[in-house]
């Protein structure tokens, strides 16, 4: 058990690389393919189709599988799609490399939460090792290319990384909670008569939508506002990610002792308020202290509310699958919304949506807390 916590880990590791380091080599591909913006802009987005499809199938996918193939397939997925990208420059191929590696991330992304669950521990440390991946990928393509290396040396080394997943992944022993070839039963979609189980699909959907639009906008506004310089922003939101990894080992830590429902609304209070007074703010230094609040309250949302849905990410992967898809739509929806908001009437505006959405999630949470005692 052991060896595939730890596989997973370095497989989320992985994981958070390859998603950061899709958007650092779109300029890269720009330049040396000779591709459109336009054009990146849809790799972007193939491989956000192909998460989502994934999240969606990767239920049924393990049920037909099996776990252990599962979990030899995504690396798999990740190095062909990944790492082809540094030796093809076909437009129309670097699509479907693309969608290959969203496949790959979404298998992944199921799999190994359910197997970190049902292991009784281990999800904060799960999704501080992305965390982790997410803050080195861009530097790792910096060093590289500091070295005198093409990008295309970066793109090959996570290839590389995918492929040694395997060894660990293939001496290891399953649950038979999901057997391949075993056929579903009534029994097996009764979350979908569990009022609770869209409340979490509500909160998966809120979250990683949040989570998508603060990164992708957090440095526009400071930067707009005039908060921040360019520089100081890109350095406070380095700070920002290495808060959120270390937070989230603290409370993996200590998670046990905590009502995850209660722990869940206390951080979406936290979160809505500072980025309240962070919209609020006129005056640079208290807006780095509130950032750093932000982070603090941002970090361990993911895995607080991985476990509140413990019983739906638990078995056979379809609920779990399901409700990561619903989270993939909230990425893709909210972080446009605060884009076409910041077009029309300025990116303030964008912000005041984010924050609307936390104080959304803080209702539904109060649901939750109601819910889960009432069970």
């Amino acid at each position: 058990m052991k060896r595939l916590r730890f596989t997973s880990c370095m497989a989320f590791l992985v994981n958070g690389m390859l998603a950061v380091m899709t958007g650092t080599i779109i300029t890269y591909l720009v330049r040396d393919y000779g591709i459109s913006q336009a054009a990146a802009g849809r790799m972007v987005a193939a491989q956000s189709v192909g998460n989502l499809i994934m999240v969606l199938l990767s239920g049924f996918i393990i049920q037909l599988i099996g776990r252990k193939k599962s979990l030899l397939l995504f690396p798999i997925l990740f190095a062909v799609g990944f790492g082809g990208v540094a030796f093809v420059n076909n437009e129309f191929a670097l699509y479907i490399l693309m969608v290959l590696t969203g496949l790959g991330w979404g298998l992944c992304n199921n799999i190994l939460n359910i197997i970190m669950m049902e292991s009784g521990g281990g999800i904060s440390t799960l999704y501080t090792c992305y965390a982790a991946g997410s803050f080195l990928g861009p530097f790792f393509v910096v060093a590289v290319t500091g070295f005198g290396l093409s990008w295309k040396a970066a793109v090959i080394s996570v290839a590389v990384l995918s492929l040694a997943l395997l060894p660990g992944f293939a001496g290891v022993k399953t649950s038979s909670a999901a057997l391949a070839g075993e056929k579903l039963s009534r029994k097996d979609f009764a979350f979908l008569k569990n009022p609770r189980y869209y409340i979490c699909n509500i909160l998966y959907f809120g979250y990683i939508g949040v989570e998508v639009a603060v990164n992708s906008w957090i440095i526009t506004y400071l930067t707009q506002s005039g908060l921040l310089s360019e520089k100081m922003a890109q350095t406070m939101f380095s700070v920002f990610w290495l808060i959120i990894i270390f937070i989230r080992l603290f409370v993996g830590a200590c998670m046990k002792r905590f009502d995850r429902a209660n722990l869940l609304i206390c951080q979406w209070i936290g979160l809505a308020a500072a980025l309240t007074a962070l919209i609020l703010c006129d005056r640079s230094i208290v807006s780095v202290v509130i950032l750093i609040i932000m982070a603090v309250f941002m970090a361990a949302i993911s895995p607080v509310n991985a476990e509140n849905a413990d019983e739906f990410i638990k078995g056979k992967g379809i609920s779990g699958g399901i409700m990561f898809a619903v989270g993939c739509v909230g990425s893709t929806i909210l972080p446009m919304i605060v884009g076409s908001l910041a077009d029309s009437a300025g990116i303030t505006a964008g912000m005041w949506v984010i924050a609307g959405v936390m104080y959304a999630m803080v209702a539904v949470c109060i649901v939750n807390i109601a819910m889960k005692r009432r069970s």
